[in-house]
């Protein structure tokens, strides 16, 4: 079952890899929260469900999941259940030089529980103090 929904605004307490669906739309799509869906638009992206209290009347995306999407605000996207699967490697390209050992555990944390999908680019940011990340 899929859906095609307009993307709407997400509320400021949407997390950058939720998707807000209303609850008769989690209902329509059989998925409850922390379930992972699918996000089709110009390109491809997954991301764990979070119920919304009010029906925006389509589906709240974060800039994140619209970047990875490629849609915009008031475009449409079809949202459709979605199999996860733990990835078997993760490859990173830094946007400036850092060194990846020190950065290990930072990374890490930031990926760790992250619905992804291949070509998604997620933001990591990494505060270095003295030598300390």
């Amino acid at each position: 079952m899929s859906v095609r929904l307009r993307v709407v605004d997400p509320p400021e307490s949407l997390s950058d890899r939720r998707v807000g669906l209303s609850a008769s739309v989690m209902r329509q799509l059989g998925v409850e929260a922390g379930d992972v869906v699918s996000v089709r638009g110009g390109g491809r992206t997954a991301a764990v469900v979070e119920p919304l209290g009010d029906d925006h009347g389509g589906v709240c995306l974060p800039d994140a999941v619209c970047r990875n999407a490629d849609i915009d605000p008031g475009g449409s996207v079809v949202v459709e259940p979605a199999d996860a699967a733990p990835a078997a490697s993760v490859t990173v390209r830094l946007d400036r030089s850092l060194s990846v050992t020190r950065a290990e555990t930072a990374l890490h944390r930031r990926l760790d529980g992250t619905v992804v999908s291949v070509g998604d680019a997620v933001e990591v940011r990494v505060v270095v103090v003295g030598d300390r990340l």
